[in-house]
């Protein structure tokens, strides 16, 4: 064999990745049952569903759906290259997912990514979670890089009431105005929150607790 077929030889297949949007950090990442599952599927019968991309207009292109799916064929992928294996599903079907282009501008790729997040199966409190980032992921975008108070934000621009986001992510009201209180008085508590580890109405309480604790004045006893 010459050096040149050697070489050739030696060169792995390469796994393609895409950056994803940055509004995908807004919803819970998928847990490791979840890809393990998603793993065990593809290496059988490859992505039945392809991935879906937006070019940005600065030539960046993001992976704005199908995040599990990219990540579950990646690790099927690379265990067969090191396995010295063809990169396929057992059906013959390349791990290389397929793509679909999206098409529209940055208020219609906000309003895609949170729509097919929020449907999924994810809980009321969760579902809350996901309507107000979106809603803060614009508010920010549009009025500087900050979070407003409730007063200051209903002032703006492009308000949007409680009742709005409720009916947006088809979330009982209750919720919303639970998770707007948390990202005002305890923003630590949102991530627990969004990925089910405290239930809401327990971060609810401990919020109103550490704030009652702040406005006690300073020598007030223990």
């Amino acid at each position: 064999m010459t050096r040149k077929a050697d070489d050739e030889a030696d060169v792995k297949p390469q796994f393609i990745r895409y950056k994803p949007h940055p509004m995908l950090a807004l919803f819970p990442p998928p847990t490791e049952s979840d890809l393990s599952m998603m793993e065990e599927d593809v290496k059988e019968h490859g992505v039945t569903n392809e991935i879906v991309l937006w070019e940005h207009p600065n030539t960046n292109v993001f992976l704005i759906d199908g995040r599990t799916r990219e990540e579950a064929a990646f690790r099927a992928f690379m265990k067969k290259v090191d396995a010295g294996e063809a990169p396929t599903a057992t059906n013959g079907i390349a791990l290389q997912p397929g793509v679909f282009w999206f098409k529209g501008d940055l208020n219609e790729v906000y309003r895609f990514i949170s729509k097919t997040h929020i449907r999924k199966n994810y809980s009321q409190a969760q579902k809350a979670v996901m309507v107000v980032r979106q809603h803060y992921y614009e508010y920010k975008a549009v009025h500087g890089n900050r979070l407003p108070s409730l007063e200051d934000e209903m002032a703006k621009p492009g308000a949007v009431s409680a009742e709005e986001l409720a009916r947006r992510g088809g979330v009982n009201i209750h919720y919303v105005r639970v998770v707007r209180r948390l990202y005002r008085d305890r923003p630590d508590l949102l991530d627990s929150v969004a990925l089910g580890a405290v239930q809401v109405n327990e971060a609810d309480r401990m919020s109103k607790q550490k704030v009652a604790e702040e406005e006690l004045p300073a020598d007030a006893p223990a």
